[in-house]
């Protein structure tokens, strides 16, 4: 796919940095999706032979930063890549994400049943053996029973979440902008 088409309506962003084994699982958990997604790839400036496999794909898209610009960096580069390109989602992870097939699936269901009435949706985020990733826990606003009319849907309201399988529209990105590109430490 050349560099500047855009096919699908979201966008998955991939930030990676010196994982390449990693990354070619997660491109591969995205091209298993039920729901389809054009791939952007975010290279913060590995020296793991991922820019020589990523421009070999012909289904993916790929920038690479020329240095690294941390989590936050390429975050904000992919996020102002996929607004820019006019995609009405974007859908962002690390190289470490593998998403189950159908998330995205149910993704686009929680934009639907929530008729684009939120600001942000996320994926509970698991470890390879099944059991809750603590560090990637959705932050849940007030009570949890007081959303129960969401349960029936797999729906808790949040009110804080990482970039691990965080979907967001377009429109919420550029009303409240881009990742604060400054927060990473060297």
């Amino acid at each position: 796919m050349p560099q500047s088409e855009k096919k699908n309506t979201v966008a998955a962003v991939v930030v990676t940095y010196n994982r390449l084994d990693l990354l070619r699982q997660c491109v591969e958990a995205l091209r298993a999706q039920t729901a389809s997604c054009d791939i952007l790839i975010v290279d913060n400036a590995s020296t793991d032979g991922t820019t020589q496999w990523a421009v070999s794909q012909t289904d993916v898209l790929y920038r690479n930063t020329g240095s690294n610009l941390g989590g936050a960096g390429g975050f904000n580069l992919g996020m102002r890549w996929a607004v820019e390109a006019g995609f009405d989602y974007v859908w962002v992870m690390d190289d470490d994400t593998l998403p189950q097939p159908d998330a995205l699936e149910k993704l686009l269901e929680g934009d639907g049943v929530l008729q684009g009435n939120y600001g942000w949706l996320s994926s509970v985020a698991l470890w390879t053996d099944g059991s809750e990733c603590k560090m990637n826990r959705q932050k849940l606003k007030k009570s949890f029973y007081e959303y129960s009319p969401l349960l029936k849907y797999g729906l808790v309201q949040a009110e804080q979440a990482t970039f691990v399988s965080l979907f967001l529209r377009s429109d919420i990105i550029h009303r409240f902008g881009f990742p604060i590109k400054e927060y990473y430490r060297r």
